[in-house]
């Protein structure tokens, strides 16, 4: 059979709940009522900067102290008055709300009150598991012992004898079950305040999505199995602001950052999900809180190393390093992309990396047992299937998610095995028989993998693609995009996650099978950036030397990728395409070259590069020779623009080249150029300026002035045809 719950773990849970609740609970009302008096305590926090925090039960509380005492005063609010009204009780060691629990020698009232806090904090972190190893109840009970005797010399109080009272007491099934549900009521009470407090703070910040990302967080935190590796993990954040877990896709890394942000958020942290490096700045600014923590998945790219955002990256790498001086930063990253050779700066100090996969910190195989029964526990597993099932490494943690559905039930070690062919077949079944789900899946593909029905709805352009996509999945015209909401609830938690109002792949593991799965349909409706890093044509290596995530598009998807490109050239991902390693493959090339220059707007797009290449320039990114030179010169068509010369020189390209059928060399367009375009485009440096510029960068870089076209003539000899009195000086 599969591994079965420890049958002691209850019990041991339960008597920590009892002794939180009992005795540190009423040390805590000892250590109060000893420095403020139970009817003056009212008064006392009317008067402090605390009164505004306090909550209408609460309030209620500390009014009826006066005759009740306080007997109804539980740890949380116990808590927040002792560190802020009880102005003499030494303070801890490392200061007042920290994540880590006080060493050995560190012994003051404050640091004991913040144990008992830590301690019921770590109580709930176990909730939906409700059990508690031997070897941990063991540690949690000696610090638990050592705090009240402590506090049994400060106040003179005995807590001793109840809690010996609780460690030897046998306690009946039903008694469990009755501190577990007065643990889980105490954990709903205060949970239900930090997603009240959540969610002012969320609109403050106008990040009100923030929210939604928790909620599915903390839904997703129900199966989590803590590890060895997210322990380590947790303890090197205590030390460190910065800390980057590494790790392969589908190991656990994101499940691990979400564990440890949600800790954070529940003991008062400000925790801020950003998409890209440069919201840290911008949501840091508005946020005053020291203990602020932002969490930045895949920050260099997902698959491979993703120029762009690198680039990113470094723009913004000191504003990161101020902010990582009063913030923290959690950072799940593929190993493959965090050891690019170009990857350096703060990224690359080894003492903030974490790598779950390594022979040390990977899965054990109990870690796996206890993932796999997380997720199977009604399945009738033989011993023989689970030691097979556990030899896996790749993608266990999903793969035990993905398990649990019914429709694998079957298949047991065989899914474990393959999964992308179980998974292919199931799509194969909805390309056959239910389009609406295969629909549904290329809706949130087409739309980056953050598919808001509402939005359909409400944009023209969306709805002109959601009516593509339904003829392309043979479904009436007239089908109503609110279909879908139910067919997307119908995946959910097999294909598609919901976070708020969006539905989102499970994991980019499903996303890259259902678009290797659709080709065509991904070359139309991806994220361009998905067709640059995941898209390549088809060669001629074996199918174990390709990429598995990668989609090798055979040649007669060519012309319809080219179309791709030419439709996003005249986009903001003009970026994506001059950076798309298709551009190298000679075929792509022809065809791309073809149709690039039948294009009536060719001027307007081609202007758009101008400060493009700078940014590719730093990658040191090899193009084709079409890309360099053919680009090159169709860009330096539309002059004035001198100040990419230098990107465009530092790329390789020719300063003397000329153009078909040796008609132009750059200089003669710079010389004889009056460009009616740019002069319309309201440039703030005079027409005649920028071209004495652009002609002295030129000559700077070797141009040669004597050089002639087709016709004869060089470039000073059209200057002086042109008028141009100045320009000839240059």
């Amino acid at each position: 059979m599969a591994s079965t719950p420890d049958p002691g773990g209850c019990s041991r849970f339960a008597k920590l709940g009892m002794a939180i609740n009992e005795e540190l609970t009423q040390a805590c009302r000892d250590v109060l009522e000893m420095e403020v008096p139970p009817g003056l305590v009212y008064s006392k926090v009317k008067a402090s900067s605390i009164y505004k925090k306090i909550r209408p039960e609460q309030e209620l509380r500390l009014i009826g102290a006066k005759t009740d005492g306080y007997k109804e005063f539980d740890i949380t609010l116990l808590y927040t008055l002792i560190r802020n009204i009880c102005t003499t009780i030494p303070r801890p060691t490392k200061g007042w709300g920290g994540n880590s629990m006080p060493s050995v020698g560190e012994t003051t009232i404050g640091d004991d009150v913040e144990r008992i806090r830590l301690i019921r904090n770590n109580m709930f972190e176990h909730i939906s598991s409700a059990s508690t190893s031997q070897s941990e109840f063991d540690d949690t009970w000696q610090i638990i012992t050592n705090v009240c005797q402590r506090l049994q010399t400060y106040t003179k109080k005995d807590y001793m004898s109840g809690l010996s009272n609780i460690q030897s007491q046998a306690l009946e099934e039903e008694n469990e079950k009755a501190i577990i549900e007065n643990l889980e009521a105490s954990y709903k009470s205060i949970t239900d305040l930090m997603e009240k407090m959540s969610s002012l703070e969320s609109h403050l910040l106008g990040i009100p999505v923030v929210d939604e990302i928790l909620n599915a967080w903390r839904e997703e935190n129900k199966t989590f199995v803590p590890t060895k590796a997210s322990r380590i993990v947790e303890e090197m954040f205590k030390s460190h602001n910065l800390v980057i877990v590494v790790g392969n896709s589908g190991s656990g890394k994101s499940a691990i950052i979400q564990h440890i942000a949600l800790k954070h958020k529940y003991q008062g942290s400000n925790v801020i999900p950003v998409d890209e490096v440069r919201e840290i700045k911008e949501k840091f600014s508005y946020s005053t809180k020291n203990d602020t923590l932002f969490v930045l998945n895949d920050p260099l790219g997902k698959e491979s190393l993703d120029e762009i955002l690198y680039t990113l990256w470094k723009n913004y790498q000191n504003t990161i390093e101020t902010c990582l001086k009063k913030a923290k930063l959690l950072l799940p990253c593929r190993r493959c992309v965090l050891y690019d050779k170009r990857v350096k700066g703060i990224l690359f100090e080894e003492s903030t990396i974490v790598e779950i996969d390594t022979e040390t910190n990977r899965l054990t195989d109990e870690e796996k047992r206890s993932i796999l029964n997380q997720y199977t526990q009604n399945r009738d597993l033989s011993d023989e299937i689970v030691s097979e099932i556990i030899k896996t490494e790749a993608y266990f943690p999903l793969l035990c998610k993905l398990f649990s559905r019914p429709v694998y039930k079957e298949n047991g070690l065989d899914f474990f095995k393959s999964p992308k062919r179980f998974i292919k077949q199931e799509i194969d079944i909805f390309k056959r028989v239910d389009k609406k789900k295969l629909c549904a899946l290329i809706l949130v593909v087409a739309f980056n993998n953050n598919l808001k029905i509402d939005t359909i709805v409400r944009n023209d352009d969306s709805q002109e693609k959601y009516k593509d996509i339904l003829e392309m999945c043979e479904l009436p015209e007239n089908t109503h995009i609110s279909i879908f909401r139910s067919t997307l609830q119908e995946l959910k938690g097999s294909y598609v996650k919901r976070v708020g109002n969006s539905f989102q792949f499970l994991h980019d593991f499903i996303m890259e099978i259902t678009t290797l799965d659709c080709p065509q349909e991904t070359i139309q409706y991806a994220e361009s950036g998905f067709l640059r890093r995941r898209v390549k044509i088809e060669d001629d290596r074996e199918e174990e030397d390709r990429d598995p995530f990668t989609v090798y598009l055979p040649e007669e998807y060519i012309d319809d990728l080219v179309d791709r490109f030419i439709i996003d050239m005249q986009t903001e991902h003009i970026v994506d395409v001059l950076l798309n390693p298709c551009l190298r493959n000679k075929c792509v090339i022809r065809d791309f070259e073809d149709k690039i220059e039948l294009l009536e707007n060719l001027s307007n797009i081609l202007s758009g590069i101008n400060g493009v290449l700078r940014d590719i320039s730093e990658f040191g990114k090899p193009f084709s020779d079409f890309s360099i030179s053919r680009l090159t010169f169709l860009d330096w068509r539309v002059f004035h623009n001198y100040e990419i010369i230098p990107e465009l020189i530092r790329l390789g390209a020719d300063v003397n080249m000329l153009s078909a059928g040796d008609v132009w060399t750059p200089l003669i367009l710079a010389a004889g150029n009056d460009d009616e375009h740019l002069r319309e485009a309201g440039k703030k440096t005079k027409e005649r300026e920028r071209r004495n510029k652009t002609i002295s960068f030129l000559l700077n870089y070797g141009a040669k002035i004597n050089l002639c076209g087709d016709d004869g003539k060089p470039p000073l000899w059209i200057t002086c045809q042109k008028g141009y009195t100045s320009t000839v000086q240059v």
